[in-house]
């Protein structure tokens, strides 16, 4: 497996698990938070610590730049220019 494919492995794999942490988060909140399970609009604010601010900005981030990223690795390892 070429360092380009592996780099393209390691970004999904990150994308993952920052999802993890938000998912996980928002459980604790609908668990033990007294939170309702749609009290987290995609289009609103909804609060929380910066720290999960940050991360779930950090995660659309990736998810937005993550097919970009995609074909540029893709194309690279196709064409053998992957070294």
């Amino acid at each position: 497996m070429s360092a380009t494919l592996v780099a393209l492995l390691g970004y999904v794999l990150w994308t993952m698990l920052l999802l993890f942490v938000v998912i996980n988060w928002r459980g604790m909140q609908v668990m033990f938070g007294g939170k309702r399970i749609d009290a987290f609009p995609a289009d609103q604010p909804h609060g929380g610590p910066i720290w999960y601010r940050r991360l779930l900005r950090a995660h659309m981030n990736s998810l937005e730049t993550l097919p970009l990223f995609a074909v540029v690795a893709l194309t690279a390892a196709v064409t053998g220019a992957s070294a």
